[in-house]
This record gives structure tokens, C-alpha cells and sequence, in this order.
């Protein structure tokens, strides 16, 4: 393969993932402006929306050293799927008819899936991209992680009081649908999936994440 060819590979798979990144962050803080409220709506207090809150980061800061080790372990997609498929069923929840206690946990769980997949998106950043062009990897997937999340509570906010169920709805589809994306072929000798190289798929899914 030429250089020039696993270049415009790399910059493929660093611009899904960013996207894929920015997407989900955006969702996980779109809520955040009418937490409070919504947490009312279900009979809780402003100090229960404050733990519904924690829970999403602490969830995601006590679940990535684990997810790391399994990421290592079973291999870097497998990770980035389930992460995004959980946030999503997680949001899907929400839309449900649920009581204040359960947000804890359906919060919860959307931050182990926040953290799964970007665990797994610089993992892959990690195994598939070359040293000199690792740090500006880096930085477009952090970069897309915090525009999300500064996004995210502006459109909150505006959507939000009007339309309080697309606090969830998109959080949940743009995630999922991320979860199989046309992920740009690497290179044998830089593949970010662990093991040997698969067979070849075809059919409409050839170039999906592993749905063909």
C-alpha cells in the first residue's frame, strides 16, 4: 500500500470517530439543561437530579480502566459496538415510563457506554494511525468529545423546553446508528483489530463494522 493511500485511510477512520465521538457526547450533555426539570416531572428532587447527574461521569470514570482491559482482550470494535449500542438502549429507557430512582441507573449506564466507546475510538486511534500523526489524532477525537459536550447543553436548552422527549430520542439514535458505520479499511500491518485479517464480506454490508 502506498502512503499516500493509508493516509487518506487514517483520516477517514480519525473523522468517524470524531463524529461518532461528538455525536454521542452531544447527546449525553443535551439533557443536562432540563435535568432538574425533568427529574420533578417523575416526583424526584433537585438533590436527586444532582446525583442523576454524577452518576453519568462516575459510572464512565469507574467502568474505563475495566473496559480497557477487556478492549485488550477481545479487541477494540467488539468494544466501540456495545459501548454505543448501550448508551443508546440506555437513552431509549428513558422514554419509558420509569420512576426518579431508575434514572440513577439508566444514567449510569449511559455512561459506561459513553466511556466503552471512548475507550475503544482511541484504542483504535492508537493501533491504526502512525506515531507522527497520532497527537493530531488525539486531539481531533478530544476536540470532537468537547465540542459535543458544549454543544450539546445549547441545544438542549432550546429544544429541550418544547420538546423534552428529543432530550433522548436523538441521544439514542445517533448512537446506535453510529454503532455500525462504513469504517474505512486499514492496512494488514496497521489494522486496529486484534488477530488475523478477516474474510472478505460482500453483500450491502461489505464495508460495515462487522454486520455483513
Amino acid at each position: 500500500m502506498s502512503p499516500t493511500t493509508g493516509a487518506d485511510r487514517s483520516r477517514r477512520l480519525i473523522g468517524t470517530l470524531t463524529l461518532t465521538v461528538f455525536l454521542q457526547w452531544m447527546g449525553a450533555t443535551a439533557i443536562v439543561p432540563m435535568l432538574p426539570v425533568y427529574i420533578r416531572h417523575l416526583g424526584g428532587t433537585d438533590a436527586l437530579a444532582g446525583v442523576v447527574m454524577a452518576s453519568f461521569f462516575a459510572a464512565g470514570v469507574l467502568s474505563q480502566y475495566p473496559i480497557g482491559r477487556v478492549t485488550d482482550r477481545i479487541g477494540r470494535r467488539p468494544v466501540l459496538v456495545a459501548g454505543l449500542l448501550t448508551y443508546g438502549a440506555a437513552s431509549f429507557a428513558f422514554l419509558l415510563p420509569i420512576d426518579a430512582s431508575a434514572a440513577i441507573g439508566l444514567r449510569s449506564l449511559q455512561g459506561v457506554g459513553a466511556g466503552a466507546a471512548t475507550v475503544a475510538a482511541l484504542a483504535m486511534i492508537s493501533g491504526s494511525v502512525a506515531v507522527e500523526r497520532r497527537g493530531r489524532a488525539f486531539a481531533s477525537v478530544y476536540s470532537g468529545e468537547l465540542a459535543g459536550m458544549a454543544i450539546g447543553p445549547l441545544v438542549g436548552s432550546i429544544v429541550g423546553v418544547h420538546y423534552m422527549w428529543a432530550m433522548f430520542w436523538p441521544p439514542a439514535s445517533w448512537p446506535s446508528g453510529r454503532a455500525c458505520p462504513p469504517w474505512p479499511s486499514a492496512s494488514p500491518t496497521t489494522s486496529p483489530w486484534p488477530g488475523p485479517p478477516a474474510p472478505a464480506r460482500t453483500g450491502p454490508c461489505a464495508h460495515c463494522c462487522g454486520c455483513g
